[in-house]
């Protein structure tokens, strides 16, 4: 799958079968899918409660995604699910949704860097750097 992003805009780009989308997450973005989503639950707390996510989590963050990143199809996230998910599969859909959230920067340079690295996806940002190790 074809996933690139804008380190300006923070929008991320996922080529799916039938088109390519726009995703983002903004601040208030963010705040609805912990409340939404994740059931109240910070990401880590729900990451910790769940191994995968669970398909409507995956339809509530695409919709948020979609409608930050002001693609033409947020009003119908479970189209654009489905034409993920037919092209690749569950991880293609977790890949999105991983990368989208490691871009918006919510979990730091170096986070974000490694989960950029783990999906695949070249990063548009400065490497983070490495904390002095103390002797």
């Amino acid at each position: 799958m074809e996933v690139t992003y804008n380190k300006v805009t923070r929008i991320v780009w996922i080529k799916g079968k039938e088109k390519t989308y726009n995703l983002r997450l903004t601040i208030n973005g963010l705040q609805e899918l912990e409340a939404k989503a994740f059931d109240g639950l910070s990401y880590f707390d729900f990451q910790q409660a769940h191994k995968s996510l669970p398909m409507g989590t995956i339809l509530t963050a695409f919709g948020i995604m979609l409608r930050d990143g002001k693609d033409k199809e947020a009003k119908n996230p479970a189209k654009v699910v489905e034409d993920i998910a037919l092209q690749e599969g569950p991880q293609g859909l977790e890949m999105a949704f991983y990368t989208t959230l490691a871009v918006s920067g919510i979990l730091g340079p170096k986070a974000s860097s490694k989960i950029l690295k783990e999906m695949g996806v070249k990063s548009e940002d400065p490497e983070p750097e490495e904390e002095p190790k103390n002797e």
